[in-house]
């Protein structure tokens, strides 16, 4: 049983609103394991800060060759130094996903230029 003396020493600790204020700082500080993010530049290659996006029309840079122009990308990863990196974009259309992966070596990197995949799929 949580005593009163108990709840007024969280309390003192945590006062109201702070709570909100810590969540609004993890996510001005993308802390968050996997957030919405904004892609630079509207180029996809250099999207690499995990999370996901919207890819809102034709102006996007970068995309699959052919792919329709509205969708979701992810990144998996991290681009600091030796670590792998994972992009992928679902298309709005349902005719499948693209990915493409790179390895960020000593120096990290900032951009991801590997060529895209497909995984094509048909409705069931």
């Amino acid at each position: 049983m949580i005593s009163h003396l108990m709840l007024s020493h969280y309390n003192s600790i945590l006062p109201r609103g702070k709570i909100v204020t810590v969540g609004e700082l993890l996510s001005s500080l993308k802390l968050y394991p996997f957030q919405r993010l904004s892609i630079p530049d509207n180029d996809l290659n250099n999207f690499v800060t995990p999370g996901w996006a919207m890819v809102l029309g034709s102006t996007f840079k970068n995309l699959p060759k052919n792919a329709y122009s509205y969708g979701v990308v992810t990144v998996i990863g991290s681009p600091k130094s030796y670590d792998h990196l994972v992009q992928l974009y679902i298309p709005d259309d349902n005719s499948g996903f693209y990915f493409r992966s790179t390895y960020s070596g000593i120096s990290g990197t900032s951009q991801i230029t590997s060529n895209w995949n497909k995984m094509s799929f048909t409705a069931a």
